[in-house]
């Protein structure tokens, strides 16, 4: 359940650079990309509702 949440990858990381844990493979591929992803996807939702929201309304008042 916590692997849903983006910062749970590079806390991954960090334990392992630490040697707190030993990562498998999937997980250093999953620490790396799914923060990734999960931005990319916060900034493409950000885009639309920002031009749905503040751009179409500027002229209303």
């Amino acid at each position: 359940m916590l692997y849903l949440i983006p910062t749970q990858g590079p806390l991954l990381l960090l334990g392992a650079a630490f040697d707190q844990v030993s990562l498998a493979p999937w997980q250093v591929g999953y620490a790396v990309v799914y923060p990734i992803v999960c931005a990319a996807g916060l900034c493409r939702a950000a885009k639309a509702l920002f031009g749905r929201y503040v751009v179409q309304r500027s002229g209303v008042l």
